[in-house]
This record gives structure tokens, sequence and C-alpha cells, in this order.
């Protein structure tokens, strides 16, 4: 086969499998699958007046709100190394090396992708993040709904706010899917549409600067996170955050051991040697927020 079929194929399917995952978020109508009144996007212009006494609990999206053993982010790479094959016509070799040195270079593929390619970011999203067949995954989660709807509902915590390297789109289809899109005030996520071809996101402080902004926050010490990523963490702890917590996923929700999972985004041994600082607590999953942090469940 040409590499012309084969490109051509490839996008075929892709254009299919983006047609799937449209139908099917249209036809969810099961609770917290919509987003709330007001829900707020990077994209919105008018300004939110900073809040001195606003408490914000921020939550990563992937591998945190759902847990790294899904499998996803195996087929989050899988589509990257299509993508990085098929549209930039990368032999196989350079593709992995590509992938394996991104990601810790720039802190997300795409940017990478941007600075030595010259993508569109905006239709790299659309073939990677947006074309992943997750909807058979991600289900709706009573758990994680229990857990978040007490932070809301103790009155210790005043908005639930996502802070995502990922697009808007993928984010959304997320929490839709797993039943929690209404308990969130809004989003901050990398945006793509940047003019100046840099794209900005965690661990970088200007990100961070931003979701404070965006988020209406007036007080980092006011601020609480939750990451899987140990540079990300490492980041907004520094600012000087209240308290931010790790997902090292190692048991599943019954206490099951779990085989050793390794991500790009795992720390070297360099990093780890630094250690984690003081405001940093390490947990399992969301669900061991009430335990690691019993005075936001009162």
């Amino acid at each position: 086969m040409s590499e012309f079929e084969t490109r051509t194929n490839y996008r075929t399917q892709i254009e299919q499998q983006l047609l799937k995952n449209r139908a099917q978020l249209n036809s969810l109508d099961y609770e917290g699958s919509q987003l709330k009144p007001g829900f707020r996007t990077s994209l919105d212009e008018t300004p939110v007046e900073m809040d001195p006494e606003s408490k914000i609990f921020y939550f990563d999206i992937d591998n945190t709100l759902y847990r790294r053993s899904t499998g996803i982010q195996e087929m989050m790479q899988d589509a990257i190394y299509h993508y990085v094959r098929n549209e930039l016509s990368i032999p196989p070799r350079t593709a992995n090396y590509i992938m394996n040195t991104y990601y810790k270079q720039y802190g997300l593929m795409a940017a990478g992708l941007v600075q030595n390619f010259n993508i569109d970011p905006l239709k790299y999203n659309m073939m990677v993040d947006d074309s992943l067949e997750i909807g058979h995954i991600l289900k709706p989660d009573l758990k994680l709904r229990k857990v978040l709807l007490q932070l809301k509902e103790d009155n210790q915590i005043d908005k639930l706010w996502l802070c995502t390297n990922a697009y808007v789109n993928h984010a959304v289809r997320c929490i839709k899917l797993l039943g929690i899109a209404d308990l969130f005030d809004g989003i901050t996520f990398t945006q793509y549409e940047s003019s100046s071809r840099e794209i900005i996101c965690k661990p970088d402080h200007r990100f961070f600067e931003r979701v404070k902004r965006e988020s209406g926050l007036g007080d980092w010490n006011n601020a609480f996170f939750i990451d899987d990523s140990f540079a990300n963490i490492q980041s907004a702890a520094a600012l000087g955050m209240n308290k931010c917590f790790l997902v090292t996923e190692t048991t599943t929700d019954d206490g099951s051991k779990l085989r050793e999972l390794k991500s790009i985004d795992d720390p070297d041994e360099k990093e780890m040697e630094k250690g984690l600082l003081g405001n940093v607590v390490v947990v399992n999953s969301v669900l061991d927020l009430p335990k690691a942090e019993p005075q936001l469940f009162i």
C-alpha cells in the first residue's frame, strides 16, 4: 500500500470514529452528563473578580479523575504514534524518539510538534484526543461523584475547577462520560489557538497564573490541587498552594494491588532525589481525599 493510500485510510478511520464519538456524547442523558449553567472556560472573555477569601480545589483530568489503569493513556500514546507516522511521514524509530522526549521537554506532545513541525494543534487534537474510543471505558462513577459532592456540600470549598493540559473538547467529554460535569464551575485548559505558536501548559508557572486569573483565586494559600504528574505538583506546590495531592495509583478500589504502571510522565531519578515539597501528599486516587485532608470534609 502506498503512503498516500495509508494516509487516506488513516484519515477515513479517524473521521468515522469522530462521528461515533459525537453521536454518543450527544446521546448522554444521565445525571452529571451535562455542564452546569454558567460553566466557564478559557475562551470566556468576561473577567472574573478576584476573591481573596475564595477557596478553590483544582483537578487535573487524565489519570486523575479516572484511573491510569483504564489504559486510556496507552490508547492516547498509540493515537499520537499513528498521527506522527501518517500525518508527518516520520519513520518508526524517529517517531518513538519524539514520543519519548517531547513530553518531558515541552510538557505536552502538541507543544513540541508545533515548535518543530509547525503542525496545526487544533487538527492534531481532533485526530488524537477527540478520536479516542473511550466511551466504552469511562462510565458514570458514583464513588467519585460522592466525593466531589461532599467537597461542595460541606462548604469548605467554594469552587471546583478543572486544570488540564488537554484541549477543552477532550476534557469536557471525559467529565460528561464520568457523570460529574455538573459539579465543576469552570476549566482552564491548554489554548491551542495561541497566535504566538507557543503552547503554554503545566508545569509552566505562566499556566498556573492563568488558572488563578480565570478561576478568580485571590490567594494561593486558598488553593488545593490534585494531579498525577510529579512535575505539575511540584510546580504548583512551589507557588504556595495550601495542599497538593500527587496521584500514584497502586491499588484498585477494592484494595487489590496493581502491577507497576509506568508512564512517560513519571519522574526520573534526579527529580525523585529532590523529594516532594512539604505541602504535597501522595494519594492512590481522588477517592482518598477524605482521608488525606479530612478538614475539607467536615
